[in-house]
């Protein structure tokens, strides 16, 4: 089964044209706003308009200046800084690798080995000593400081590579996403398009730049000639909810997590009065979380939007409309414009479209490499399609597990727990342990409801309960940090 959200589907060289070549890309175009707001910081107060912002861009784009195209390391924080340097790279024709972590981060020594970026930046933060014998102190660029390589030995840069991200939200992982000029404007366009983007929006920043959701925040509101806040925190700390009063913010993007902090602390809508538009990505979200959200937000006039996307797609395949909802609210909707949607083997999702990265990458070698994909991506997601063309996620080609003798979508088990927190479900030894935060919640009815849903043997089912779930900086549960969790807790493991 397949659809196609264009008429005929897209090609390669369609790809690399779609709004590209006709329209030069955000980053190009910073200065056509002239007056307009670009960048709020709200913990200073300060604003920057796109005219002002042009001029930052274009003076670190001339400190970045080099004879090559270079790939440059920066250790992005959510300040406007970071987003100088990105852009400044950009405009420069180089490559820009936005680091999930710190630069005094235990990996980095690691990555920097492995990638050997020409230049690295950063706000703030110590460096390792050892890193001086490869590289010496540069003028800073924008206001971070810069060092770069004392000696560069490496083949060129495939020409298409402008940005390369983690698939990690740390550097414990070399693998990483090569993505395209091409992708980022194409992106941009689409996702500015698909959540109606105007000039007077202003969208919350909060979400790190290196997570693609994040970065796609920053990249549609400059496409769309609108503005992005910048407050740095969480939402678990009321404070920090207590500072979007006043922000003017219109957009506010999400993770399930973000959703959680707010229902926790019943979150007060009233604080964001000019909020017109909520969007949800990075992880499915529970129905429970779900109806708190649509019940507290759908009444204020505030479209929701669920979206879903992966690294490799440059952060957006489909979005669910908010006039889906709440009907369809286990759906993440239709493929982008000029996006295809079909279904392979095993259920898997597959996505064609201008934001499918060039290929992976897990050393400075590979960044030398071509499109490899061809502008198709094997998700690794599993799912199916309505027959309008609806996007339904249901879980990972990874998250199977042989139970008994059958084969297990450990996310079907997360969704057949009734029970107020999440529950997150792994697997060890042929057992699936139903894994929640805090006090008991559970019985062993419930698991022997699971267990008659599934068609399995209650047995093959264990409650254990941790302190809090782990999570990934980006809210994802860390299901590899959840299953150490057991294995070391297992004789606390009980029945009910």
């Amino acid at each position: 089964m397949s659809w196609q959200s264009g008429a005929k589907g897209i090609s390669t060289g369609l790809r690399a044209m779609f709004d590209f070549e006709r329209h030069a890309p955000f980053w190009e175009e910073l200065g056509s706003r002239g007056g307009a707001p670009a960048v709020i910081d709200h913990e200073s107060g300060s604003m920057l308009t796109y005219r002002q912002l042009q001029q930052r861009v274009e003076k670190a784009a001339f400190e970045l200046a080099a004879p090559a195209r270079s790939l440059i390391l920066l250790f992005a924080d959510n300040e406007v800084g970071a987003i100088v340097c990105y852009l400044a790279a950009l405009q420069a024709g180089h490559a820009v690798f936005l680091s999930p972590t710190g630069i005094e981060h235990s990996g980095v020594a690691a990555l920097i080995e492995t990638y050997r970026p020409e230049r690295i930046l950063w706000s703030s933060g110590a460096v390792g000593g050892s890193l001086m014998a490869q590289y010496e102190a540069a003028r800073p660029v924008d206001d971070y400081q810069c060092l770069q390589r004392r000696g560069c030995e490496d083949e060129p840069l495939n020409p298409a590579l402008s940005l390369v991200l983690s698939t990690s939200a740390s550097t414990g992982s070399s693998k990483t996403v090569r993505l395209s000029a091409a992708n980022l404007a194409a992106t941009a366009v689409q996702v500015a398009e698909a959540l109606a983007l105007q000039s007077m929006d202003r969208s919350l920043l909060s979400l790190p730049l290196s997570y693609v959701y994040g970065l796609s925040v920053l990249n549609s509101s400059l496409q769309a000639g609108a503005c992005v806040v910048l407050l740095k925190g969480t939402f678990a700390d009321r404070a920090h909810q207590q500072k979007l009063s006043g922000s003017g913010v219109t957009t506010l993007p999400c993770v399930s997590q973000t959703l959680e902090y707010l229902q926790r602390s019943s979150f007060d809508v009233a604080l964001l009065p000019d909020l017109r538009r909520l969007t949800h990505a990075g992880s499915r979200l529970n129905p429970h979380l779900f109806a708190w959200t649509y019940e507290r937000f759908a009444p204020r006039r505030v479209d929701i939007y669920l979206m879903y996307g992966q690294t490799e797609a440059c952060g957006r395949i489909s979005v669910l409309q908010p006039h889906g909802l709440p009907e369809l609210h286990q759906s993440v909707g239709r493929a982008m414009r000029s996006g295809a949607l079909r279904i392979g083997r095993q259920g898997e999702i597959i996505y064609e479209g201008p934001g499918v990265m060039l290929g992976y990458a897990s050393r400075r070698e590979d960044l030398a490499l071509g499109d490899v994909l061809g502008g198709v991506l094997h998700t690794g997601d599993v799912g199916h399609l309505d027959e309008h063309g609806n996007l339904f996620v249901v879980g990972r080609l990874s998250r199977f597990a042989k139970v008994f003798g059958r084969r297990v979508n450990l996310d079907d088990v997360e969704r057949s727990v009734r029970m107020p927190e999440p529950a997150a479900a792994v697997e060890k030894d042929g057992v699936i342990f139903i894994c929640h935060a805090g006090a008991a919640s559970a019985s062993k009815a419930e698991i022997e409801r699971i267990a008659r849903e599934l068609q399995l043997p209650p047995q093959c089912f264990r409650l254990h309960c941790v302190s809090t779930l782990p999570r990934n900086a980006r809210g994802k549960i860390a299901y590899g940090a959840l299953l150490s969790m057991v294995e070391e807790t297992s004789a606390a493991i009980r029945w009910r």
